[in-house]
C-alpha cells in the first residue's frame, strides 16, 4: 500500500480539521471550536420528493418540535460565531442527506430534472447565507443505507457530482468569487457498501475530498456482527481469531487509498460518541475481553448512543481499559451487564498520529456538539506534537518520549513519530539516540508567546506579520526559540532560509525578541516612496513616514524615502529605523 508523500502537501503539511455541527443539537457553536477547525460544516439540510433542498427534519429527536425554526436558529447561531472577526480562516459548508434523509437521492440521481431542481435549490441555500461549499452524504447509494437503492446508483452519484461541480464553478464565475467553491462527500467505511455504489475515482476527480465515516463498525443492531460488542472506530485490527479483518478504521484508509491513489483527498472520519450494549455476557474470547457476546431478545439486541459529553455522568470512567491492539477505550460493566466502546483523548491521539503518519488530508470529526464544555476531544489533535512552536505542555515546550520506540523523534514539520523522516533529517531531533535532548535549553519560551503555535488553525499557524489576524491585541511574531522559524518573511512566513531572515522587509527575532509590529503608516501603491510633509496625506489623515523595517527607511527634506546620508543624516532629515515612533508636527496651518 503506498500513500502519496509529504510533496503532495504545502510546505508546512497542513491538515483538514473538519467538524459537523449539528441542525437538532443543543449545545451551540463557540468561538473555541471555531479556533480548532478549518472547515465547519451545518447537517443537514432536507431532501424532498421533488430534489428541492431546504432547512427541515432531518432526525427523529426533531419529531416533537418544530424542527424547521430549530434548524434555522441554529444555523443562524452557527453563521453569527463562524464569521467574526478571528475566524477568516474557517470555511462554512452545509451538508444534504444523512442517515435518515437519503430516501430521495436514487430517484433524484436518476433524473436529469430532479438533478436540475436538487442543484438550484441547493445554490439557492448556498447564495442565502453565503455558505463556502456543498457536503453530499448520500447514505448509501445501491445499499447499505436505511433506503435501499438500485445498481444505477453507483453511475448516478457521478453523473450528479460532476453536474453538482459545473455549477459550483459558473456559480463562482457569476459572483465574481475568487476561492473555488467546496465539493466534498461522505464515503461509507465497509467494503460491502463502497465495492457496489462508490466510484471513488470518478467521485473525487470533481470532489475537493471525501469525509471517510471510519466508525459504526460494531454496534446493537441486529445484523451478523449485533453479537459481538465492540468498539464504535478501532483503529487497527484487535479482535478474536477468525474474526474479520476489514472491521477497522486502518484497513479502510487502505482500502481508500488503493482505490484512489489520492490520500491528501482522505479524511478520516473520529466519532465523538460511544455505542453501549445491554444484556452482555461472557467474552468471546477470554484472552481478549473487549469482544463480549451480547443476548438478544425477540431477534433485537438493546443498546444506543451516548455523546461524549454524558459519559461521565453515565458510566463509571475510572472503569476504562484501553485495548492496546485495536487503540480503543471501552467499559464493562458486569453488575448491570452493560458494554461501552468509544473514543477518548488517548484514542484520538493515536487517530491524530495515523493521519500525520500515512499523510491522509485531515480529519473529520461527527460531532463537534457531541464534545463537552472544554472541547476536551476536540483539543486532543494538539497531542503528539513537539519542539517550540508546538501549544506548550504544562507550560514546557514539549518533547517525544524516548522510551517509546514508535514515537521517540521529532520530525521537521513538529510531531513525533519513527523512521527517516523523523529521526534522520538535519531539523529531525532523536530523543532515543540522545535523551539529554529532552533538557535542552531553553525548555521554556524565554519571551511571552505571541507567535500562532501549531495548533492554530489553517491560514494562521507559521504566519507572522500585519497582514495576519491579530494575537493577544497584536500582530504575531515568529518564536524566536525556534531554529527553524525565527524570522518573518515580507510576504508573512516563518522560517529560518535567507528569505526569511535576510531580505528587505524581513525580521528576525532571534536578533531583535523585542521588536513588535506597528500599524503601516506608510504609503504603499502609487504613492510608495514619498514621505513628509510635503507627501499626499494618508487615508487616517496622517503625515506619511517610511517604513522603519525597510531599508530605506529615511526621509529626505525632498519628502523621498531612501537610505544614505542625503536621507538619513541632513538637517531635516528623520531615519524612521532608529525613530520609529516619530510623528511629524501639524503645519501651523492646520492648527
Amino acid at each position: 500500500m503506498r500513500y502519496c508523500d509529504a510533496s503532495s502537501y504545502k510546505e508546512d503539511c497542513n491538515k483538514r480539521v473538519v467538524g459537523y455541527f449539528t441542525s437538532w443539537g443543543q449545545r451551540p457553536f463557540t468561538q473555541a471550536q471555531a479556533a480548532l477547525l478549518t472547515h465547519v460544516v451545518f447537517a443537514f439540510a432536507e431532501m424532498k420528493e421533488d430534489g428541492s433542498v431546504a432547512l427541515g427534519n432531518v432526525a427523529p429527536e426533531n419529531r416533537f418540535h418544530d424542527s424547521v425554526a430549530l434548524a434555522k436558529t441554529r444555523l443562524e447561531q452557527l453563521l453569527e460565531v463562524a464569521r467574526a472577526e478571528d475566524n477568516k480562516h474557517l470555511k462554512i459548508m452545509f451538508a444534504v442527506g444523512g442517515w435518515e434523509n437519503s430516501e430521495y437521492f436514487s430517484s433524484m440521481a436518476a433524473s436529469s430534472e430532479k438533478r436540475k431542481v436538487f442543484i438550484d435549490s441547493a445554490l439557492s441555500m448556498m447564495t442565502e447565507y453565503k455558505f463556502d461549499g456543498i457536503d453530499v452524504d448520500w447514505e448509501y447509494p445501491v445499499i447499505g443505507g436505511k433506503f435501499e437503492g438500485v445498481q444505477a446508483d453507483k453511475e448516478n452519484y457521478v453523473v450528479l457530482m460532476k453536474e453538482l461541480r459545473t455549477a459550483l464553478d459558473e456559480h463562482q464565475q457569476k459572483t465574481d468569487r475568487s476561492e473555488k467553491y467546496l465539493l466534498t462527500f461522505a464515503g461509507a467505511a465497509g467494503q460491502w457498501t463502497l465495492d457496489p455504489g462508490f466510484d471513488l475515482p470518478g467521485l473525487l476527480s470533481v470532489a475537493d475530498w471525501v469525509n471517510v465515516m471510519t466508525y459504526d463498525y460494531f454496534g446493537a443492531w441486529s445484523s451478523e456482527w449485533g453479537a459481538y460488542t465492540g468498539p464504535p472506530a478501532p483503529l487497527y485490527f484487535g479482535m478474536p481469531p477468525r474474526f474479520s479483518g476489514k472491521m477497522n478504521v486502518d484497513w479502510t484508509m487502505k482500502y481508500y487509498g488503493c482505490m484512489s491513489k489520492l490520500s491528501h483527498k482522505l479524511t478520516m472520519g473520529v466519532p465523538f460518541y460511544g455505542r453501549y450494549w445491554e444484556n452482555v455476557g461472557d467474552a468471546a474470547d477470554k484472552s481478549n475481553p473487549m469482544w463480549r457476546i451480547a443476548r438478544s431478545k425477540n431477534g433485537t439486541f438493546a443498546g444506543g448512543v451516548t455523546p461524549w459529553r454524558d459519559i461521565e455522568k453515565n458510566w463509571t470512567v475510572n472503569a476504562t481499559v484501553f485495548h492496546e491492539r485495536s487503540k480503543t477505550p471501552y467499559i464493562w460493566d458486569a453488575e448491570r451487564e452493560m458494554f461501552l466502546g468509544f473514543e477518548n483523548p488517548q484514542s484520538i491521539t493515536h487517530k491524530m498520529n495515523y493521519i500525520k503518519e500515512k499523510n491522509l488530508g485531515g480529519v473529520m470529526l461527527w460531532a463537534i456538539d457531541l464534545d463537552d464544555d472544554d472541547d476536551t476531544l476536540m483539543k486532543t489533535k494538539k497531542a503528539g506534537m513537539c519542539g517550540r512552536s508546538a501549544p506548550l505542555y504544562d507550560g514546557y515546550y514539549p518533547v517525544c518520549d524516548p522510551d517509546d520506540p514508535g514515537y521517540s523523534c521529532c520530525g521537521k514539520f513538529g510531531s513525533c513519530g519513527s523512521g527517516a523522516s523523523y529521526c534522520d533529517c538535519e531539523e529531525c531531533i532523536n530523543y532515543a539516540a540522545d535523551p539529554s535532548k529532552i533538557t535542552e535549553e531553553p525548555i521554556r519560551p524565554t519571551i511571552p508567546i505571541q507567535w500562532y503555535t501549531n495548533d492554530a488553525a489553517d491560514g494562521l499557524r507559521g504566519r507572522c506579520g500585519r497582514t495576519i489576524a491579530k494575537l493577544n491585541g497584536k500582530y504575531p511574531i515568529c518564536n524566536p526559540d525556534d531554529p527553524l522559524a525565527h524570522c518573518c518573511s515580507n510576504g508573512g512566513y516563518c522560517g529560518n532560509s535567507d528569505a526569511h531572515c535576510n531580505c528587505d522587509g524581513c525580521i528576525d527575532f532571534k536578533q531583535s525578541p523585542s521588536f513588535e509590529f506597528r500599524p503601516i503608516r506608510w504609503w504603499n501603491g502609487d504613492n510608495a516612496g514619498q514621505c513628509g510633509p510635503t507627501a499626499p496625506r494618508l487615508p487616517t489623515g496622517e503625515t506619511a513616514i517610511c517604513n522603519p523595517e525597510s531599508k530605506f527607511s529615511c526621509c529626505s527634506v525632498f519628502g523621498y524615502c531612501g537610505s544614505g546620508p542625503e536621507f538619513c543624516n541632513c538637517q531635516g532629515c528623520v531615519n524612521f529605523k532608529e525613530n520609529p515612533d516619530y510623528v511629524y508636527p501639524t503645519p501651523p496651518s492646520e492648527e
